[in-house]
């Protein structure tokens, strides 16, 4: 190999909607789950999904700025959603609800087909980059999901926005994880499913970006990445293109 080529010291990824099915599992969770509690209320389930899909961001975001736990995180949720449908469920109801769909939600995550296979071309490279898995959320629920997707010997460094104490996009999260990866964010990139989040963090400190548009959204944003791809072994082509092999 030219030894005046860019190699790529590490590659961080995203982990929900990166490596991990999350709307395959809110899809069935929803339909085995919410589907027949619907009914009783006469509410489609499409109805429910709209009200979910629209009322998580606000939740997250106050979960992100610590000012909801993680234990209030799931209630709130369905709380919010509910009520924007005009419909109240009675707090011991919505509890068996909601332990109901995380017990449902759990049991049906899972990796996205292609995962195994990247890892295993990337670490076959000449040069095998350190991996690491860069994600938001409460830090011993998504240690116990990396864990289940036997994922955490792969990867060995995990970031996690609750332990460092800021998530993406801040810049501090983004430099947390450089400094345990001891490399330079010009050697680094980023895969990831969100503009805004994963890919506009790890640009702002200078790593390379592939934005993973797995659902074939159009956005006009895509510009804001180095790449974009719709699956993993697509972003594997790309950092071999950049590296010139």
């Amino acid at each position: 190999m030219d030894e005046h080529k860019w190699v790529v010291k590490a590659v961080c990824f995203d982990f929900d909607n990166t490596l991990q099915d999350m709307d395959t599992a809110f899809g069935r969770a929803a339909q085995n789950i919410l589907g027949p509690f619907g009914q009783t209320l006469r509410l489609d389930l499409e109805t429910i999904k709209t009200a979910l899909n629209n009322t998580w961001p606000s939740v997250w975001e106050e979960f992100m700025a610590g000012s909801r736990s993680e234990s209030a995180l799931y209630p709130e949720w369905f709380h919010r959603a509910f009520r924007s449908l005009d419909v109240l469920v009675p707090p011991e109801q919505r509890t068996a609800l909601v332990s109901a769909y995380q017990s449902e939600f759990e049991r049906t995550l899972s990796l996205y087909p292609d995962v195994v296979g990247t890892l295993n071309r990337i670490m076959a490279w000449q040069r095998p980059p350190n991996l690491a898995i860069l994600t938001n959320g409460p830090g011993e629920r998504q240690r116990s999901r990396i864990r289940d997707r036997g994922l955490e010997e792969v990867i060995p460094l995990l970031v996690i926005s609750e332990e460092v104490g800021v998530g993406k996009p801040h810049p501090e999260f983004f430099h947390a994880a450089l400094r345990t990866l001891d490399v330079r964010p010009e050697d680094a990139v980023m895969i990831g499913d969100t503009l805004d989040v994963d890919l506009a963090g790890g640009r702002a400190v200078g790593m390379r970006t592939i934005w993973l548009n797995r659902r074939g959204t159009a956005h006009s944003a895509s510009e804001g990445a180095d790449a974009t791809v719709h699956d993993l072994a697509e972003a594997v082509r790309v950092m071999e293109t950049w590296m010139g092999e």
